[in-house]
Order: structure tokens, then C-alpha cells, then sequence
């Protein structure tokens, strides 16, 4: 249904225009509801928000509460919209279209440097970031398990968190999977001394000297963006933002790199907050190592009212005094606290429904 309804709207989209790019882009992902509120988990995912947020791309999120699907694959994909023309972009060819749409500006070439820091970023630190949330313990019991069963419909909830971590671990074994975050961590602290020289003191990827990776200072313009910028904003925001105890190892590998998480504050308060939600950017760093322009509206936020993630969450908890039917991610208009779905029922479904449902699970 998702799907035919976004392939529906595509042909209304046109009259939307964009420099480069008309039309929306309807992106299908997965909504991580974390502990500290709304998070990212896909670091693709959190490039493409940046990169819509830069060049002001008109983007339409379809959130979702399945980390990937038979029919599509893992999420985030684009169905219907401009950036689809009525088929399916899948998460492998996401960023790859996107940049032969823009190809001014994300799309632009980058120098011989740059291109090996991306592949630095989307091998070694990206290899790192899975390995982290899917192998590493207490990172996967105190963060990226709840985060799953948060966004994942409550009856599927354990059998969908099961098999994500599952198909992210490759079918490796606990020791296999050890291992493999034993040696991720020993390139991520390599990868990130190597990403730290790039930058330098310079404000971004861009406005540092590729020729001999030497900073060129700061401009406090960011006109430099270039498409390092996007990856490794993607990249590392969802690192550094992996809650951690103080003396943990992955607490101590970001706290030796302050300057990327300068960063990371630089560009989401230059575009007025990339990342979905204050309370859980950057939760790696102490707040001494963050800009304090950036504590400072992290405050504000915070102080504005209890997010609306905190509802959602807070209604969650009530799921065994709802119906079945808006336990399996079903609503009726103004129950549920969040925005009515596309479909909604006015009164209770049949109760042979019950049965059907559990038997196509």
C-alpha cells in the first residue's frame, strides 16, 4: 500500500522544482526511536538528510517502522517521486542517483584525495559503526536493541530486531563477531587520526588543502561543501552519536578527535538541525568537547517542552490497553498521539482480521 501511494502522488509532485532536481524526493526509511529520542542508525541514511538539508532539495520522508523489507530490500529506498521516475531506487543506488541528479554540487567531481577519504569513510569507519551496534554487548543491549524494538510494530518487535541483527552480522558467530569489531576498532582509530589531519582547522572538508592535507584555516562560510562533507557527516554522526559511559573504549576514541565533533555541531547548526532531534546528536562527546552555540540549543530544545518523542515513547508503553489492531501499527483518527496514516479505520475491524494477520506475519 505504501508503495502504490507513493507511486500515485509522483505525478502531483511536479509543479515542486529544485535547481538541477524537480519534484519531490519520496524516501521510504526506517524511524530509530532511540532512548534519547529520535536517532539514525544508517549512515547513508544520515548523508542523505544532510545532503537534501545543503542543497535544499525537497524531501519527503516516509517513515517506517521495518529496518528492510522482502519486497525492497533494507531502507532506506526511494519509491515513486522524482528521484524514482515511477520504479524503485534501492538503498545500494540511493546516493549514487541522487549525485547524477546534482551533479553541481553533490554530484560535482572531487579530487583524487577526496575520493579515498570517502572510501576510507564507507569502509573502514562504516565497517566500524556495524560492527559496533551489532556486535559490541552492551552497545547492542543498551542502544541499538531498545532503539529497534522501539520503531519495529509491537508484535513483530523481537522477530524483526532478531533478523536485522542478524542479516548486519552476515550469519558470524558471537566469537567471529568479536573478532571482527576487535579489528574494526583498531582501523576506526587509525581512520579517524587520518580524518582529523584532513580537516585540520579548517571549517570543513571542502575548504582544506587536498594537495597536501594541510588546513587552508577558516572561513566561516562553509561555501566549501563538497560531497567528503555529506560522507563523512553521515558517517560520523551516527558514530559519535552512539551513547557510551564515560571510560568506555568507543567514548574514548571520540573524545581524541574533538575536532570532528566540532564539526558534526558546525554543519547542523549552519542548516538549522540535520540530525531528527537534539537530545540524541553527538551523545558520545562530554558537552565541554561541543561547540557551545550547539549546547546552547540542545538546552533551548529541551527546555521548550517534552519532545514529542518522549510522548510517542510514553504511549508505547500503554500498547496492552490498545487494540490489536493498533498494535500491529493500524490507527483511528486522533488515537496514538502521532500524525493519522493513510489508511485509518472508524470503527473496530472484524475480528477474524486478528487471525489473518497473525498467519501473513
Amino acid at each position: 500500500a505504501p508503495i502504490a501511494a507513493a507511486n500515485a502522488a509522483a505525478a502531483a509532485d511536479a509543479k515542486h522544482s529544485h535547481v538541477g532536481l524537480g519534484g519531490k524526493i519520496r524516501v521510504m526509511h526506517l524511524r530509530a526511536r532511540g532512548p534519547l529520542g529520535d536517532t539514525v542508525l544508517d549512515p547513508l541514511f544520515a548523508e542523505l538528510l544532510f545532503v537534501a538539508r545543503w542543497r535544499g532539495m525537497p524531501l519527503e520522508l516516509v517513515p517506517m517502522g521495518y529496518p528492510s523489507t522482502s519486497s525492497l530490500g533494507p531502507l532506506p529506498v526511494s519509491v515513486g517521486g522524482v528521484l524514482a521516475e515511477g520504479r524503485v531506487v534501492r538503498r545500494c543506488d540511493l546516493l549514487k542517483t541522487l549525485s547524477a541528479h546534482d551533479k553541481t554540487g553533490y554530484g560535482s567531481p572531487l579530487s583524487t584525495d577526496d575520493e579515498a577519504f570517502c572510501g576510507l569513510l564507507r569502509s573502514s569507519v562504516g565497517l566500524a559503526i556495524t560492527a559496533l551496534l551489532f556486535g559490541a554487548t552492551q552497545i547492542w543491549e543498551e542502544y541499538t536493541q531498545p532503539t529497534l524494538l522501539r520503531s519495529a510494530p509491537t508484535v513483530m518487535a523481537l522477530v524483526l530486531t532478531w533478523r536485522e541483527r542478524r542479516r548486519q552480522r552476515c550469519g558470524l558467530s558471537v566469537r567471529e563477531s568479536t573478532d571482527r569489531w576487535n579489528v574494526a576498532l583498531r582501523e576506526l582509530r587509525i581512520a579517524l587520526e587520518a580524518l582529523a589531519g584532513r580537516l585540520g582547522s579548517a571549517d570543513c572538508f571542502g575548504e582544506s588543502d587536498s594537495n597536501n592535507n594541510a588546513s587552508s584555516g577558516r572561513t566561516g562560510s562553509l561555501q566549501g561543501l563538497n560531497a567528503l562533507d555529506a560522507c563523512a557527516y553521515g558517517h560520523l554522526s551516527v558514530l559519535f552519536s552512539i551513547p557510551c559511559a564515560p571510560g568506555s573504549t568507543l567514548h574514548e576514541v571520540c573524545a581524541r578527535f574533538p575536532t570532528l565533533g566540532q564539526f558534526l555541531d558546525r554543519l547542523d547548526l549552519h542548516f538549522g538541525g540535520v540530525w531528527p532531534d537534539h537530545q540524541s546528536f553527538l551523545a558520545a562527546l562530554d558537552p565541554t568537547a561541543r561547540l557551545p552555540a550547539a549546547m546552547a540549543a540542545a538546552s533551548t530544545a529541551g527546555s521548550a517542552g517534552p519532545p514529542a518523542i518522549k510522548q510517542q515513547h510514553a504511549e508505547r508503553g500503554t500498547s496492552a490497553t490498545r487494540a490489536w489492531w493498533q498494535v500491529w501499527g493500524w490507527s483511528t483518527p486522533g488515537v496514538g498521539g502521532g500524525p493519522p496514516e493513510p489508511q485509518v479505520r472508524s470503527q473496530a475491524p472484524p475480528p477474524w482480521h486478528a487471525a489473518a494477520f497473525g498467519i501473513a506475519a
